[in-house]
């Protein structure tokens, strides 16, 4: 075999398997996105959500939290630090008694070093119930904590205020 056709077929494999390393190697920044969208999605709820979806979120809510979780944010009745099954169980109660919940990342800036990483975002909370006769909508300015764990999984530490938001 020529050095040309060799080189060749090196080039042709290192162009197709490049795209897919770089899909499926995902980086931590990319990590710690998903856990945050995807922790907007577990504590959101729609009006015909059923038990067991309800359950599931649960579950995959807990498997984002650490041991312990800083919360200082306005607005929210709860705060200081919370194990995660307290406050597992804060959000469950809230779920029970609202009727619908949508939380919406409108803005955020990610930055990772080393086993930690912190987010300046933006959400937007919107909470219904019928019943209680209550509707809310807010913005929230939150810097987020998270801290990569011994197997690898970013969970969430801290949510506090933002500073141009405090009051």
């Amino acid at each position: 075999m020529s050095p040309k056709s060799l080189f060749a077929i090196l080039l042709l494999l290192l162009l197709v398997c490049l795209p897919l390393g770089c899909r499926f190697l995902q980086n931590d920044k990319r990590l710690v996105k998903r856990q945050l969208t995807e922790i907007c999605q577990d504590v959101s709820k729609e009006p015909d959500e059923g038990n067991t979806t309800a359950a599931l979120k649960m579950l995959s809510l807990g498997n984002r939290l650490g041991n312990s979780i800083e919360i200082q944010v306005h607005g929210i009745p709860l705060g200081g630090v919370l194990s995660g099954e307290e406050l597992m169980a804060q959000v469950n109660r809230a779920r029970l008694q609202l009727d619908r919940i949508h939380v919406q990342l409108l803005d955020d800036v990610i930055t990772v070093q080393g086993n930690e990483a912190d987010i300046d975002c933006v959400l937007r909370v919107k909470a219904t119930s019928a019943r209680h006769n209550y509707k809310m909508e807010d913005d929230f300015h939150l810097q987020i904590l998270l801290k990569k764990n011994e197997d690898g999984k970013w969970l969430f530490q801290a949510f506090k205020e933002g500073p141009l938001l405090q009051k």
